[in-house]
């Protein structure tokens, strides 16, 4: 698998775990997506690309990290009612364990940002 294809599929695995986890309102696909209203489910209604030019899905951007292993950082809003804390921290949870199924043993960071709650 190339380089490109296993980022593809990292962005497919981190946006099925973070669809599964209450609370998530909908992914911050950048300023564009913020200015538009940006309500969409996960990983839909996105072009694939992000503002850099890098790989994304709705709010999830993935990079590959020197000597090995992947940087990964997820942009949510959160439903009102949930808790932001909670709601970021398990994301990371479902991320980690997502990908660690799916890519066993590479080195991975997670970041996960809450821009609003609402």
């Amino acid at each position: 698998m190339s380089r490109g294809e296993t980022e593809a599929r990292l962005r497919e695995v981190v946006v099925a775990a973070v669809r599964r986890v209450p609370g998530v309102a909908f992914p911050a696909s950048g300023i564009g997506g913020l200015l538009r209203g940006g309500r969409r489910p996960v990983g839909e209604g996105s072009s694939g690309r992000g503002p850099s030019g890098r790989g994304s899905s709705g709010g999830v951007r993935v990079s590959a990290l020197p000597g090995g292993g992947f940087a990964i950082r997820v942009a949510i809003a959160v439903h009102g009612g949930h808790r932001a804390l909670e709601v970021t921290r398990a994301v990371r949870r479902a991320v980690t364990a997502a990908v660690g199924d799916e890519f066993p043993g590479g080195p991975l960071g997670v970041t996960v940002t809450v821009t609003s709650v609402g």
